[in-house]
C-alpha cells in the first residue's frame, strides 16, 4: 500500500505585515493536531503570554514590545508524535497611544471635561497632571479616560500630562497643550450708540476675541 506522507506545517492565521497592538492573541493554525505545552512564540525585543492549544490551533497574546516597528515572530510546535513545525512570520507593533479629542491650544474654562483616546483598553487608574491648575479624578471607559478642569491658577496657555497603563502593563504618555480662558469677549459696536440708523441697515460688532459662528442674537424691543 502506498502512502504519502504530510509533514506537520504551520500557517499564519494573521497575514505578515499586519499592525498588531498590545495584547493582542497571535493565532497559529496547524494541519495536524498539536502537543499542548510544547508551542514557542519567539520575537526578539517582544513579550508574549503563555501559549495555549486547541486541536490544531495555538495562540498567545503580544504583551509588548521594546519598540514599535516590524518584528519577526517564530513559532515552533510538536505534533501528537513529536515531529517538529516552525514558521516565522513578520508583524508591525503598534503601542498604546493616548490622543485628546480637542486640539492643541484649544480653549478651556472652568468645569471644562477633557477627554482622551487610547488605541487598547487600558486600566482605570490614569494620572493626569497639570502645573498650577486643579483637576477632578479621571475616570475610564472603555478605551476613553476623561477628567474636569476644575480651575487654572492664571489665565493663559497651561501643559497637561496624562499616564496610562494598557492591560499589559505598558504605558500611554500624552502632554497637551491648552489655554485656559475664563474672561468673556466683550462686543463694541461698529457704529457708536444713538446713531440714527435706516431699515435695512447693516449692523457690526467687533471683539478682541474670537467668538463662536453659531447661537448669535440681537434682540432690541419694539
Amino acid at each position: 500500500v502506498d502512502y504519502v506522507y504530510v509533514a506537520p506545517k504551520l500557517t499564519p492565521y494573521i497575514v505578515a505585515t499586519t499592525s498588531i497592538k498590545a495584547t493582542s492573541p497571535i493565532r497559529i493554525d496547524g494541519n495536524v493536531a498539536l502537543q499542548s505545552g510544547t508551542p514557542t512564540f519567539v520575537a526578539a525585543g517582544c513579550t508574549f503570554a503563555t501559549p495555549t492549544v486547541s486541536g490544531q490551533t495555538t495562540a498567545a497574546t503580544l504583551l509588548s514590545c521594546t519598540s514599535e516597528g516590524t518584528f519577526s515572530l517564530t513559532v515552533t510546535a510538536l505534533d501528537l508524535v513529536n515531529n517538529t513545525a516552525s514558521i516565522t512570520v513578520d508583524y508591525v507593533y503598534v503601542g498604546p497611544k493616548l490622543n485628546s479629542s480637542l486640539d492643541v491650544n484649544s480653549p478651556v474654562n472652568a468645569s471644562s471635561t477633557l477627554r482622551f483616546e487610547i488605541n487598547v483598553p487600558i486600566q482605570p487608574t490614569p494620572t493626569v497632571v497639570a502645573p498650577g491648575c486643579t483637576l477632578g479624578t479621571p475616570s475610564v471607559s472603555g478605551q476613553i479616560a476623561t477628567v474636569t478642569l476644575q480651575s487654572c491658577d492664571v489665565e493663559g496657555p497651561f501643559s497637561l500630562t496624562i499616564t496610562a497603563l494598557d492591560m499589559a502593563n505598558n504605558t500611554a504618555t500624552l502632554t497637551m497643550d491648552y489655554v485656559y480662558d475664563t474672561i468673556n469677549p466683550t462686543l463694541e459696536p461698529v457704529i457708536e450708540a444713538t446713531a440714527k440708523v435706516k431699515p435695512i441697515s447693516p449692523l457690526s460688532f467687533t471683539s478682541r476675541k474670537a467668538v463662536q459662528s453659531t447661537g448669535i442674537s440681537f434682540v432690541a424691543l419694539g
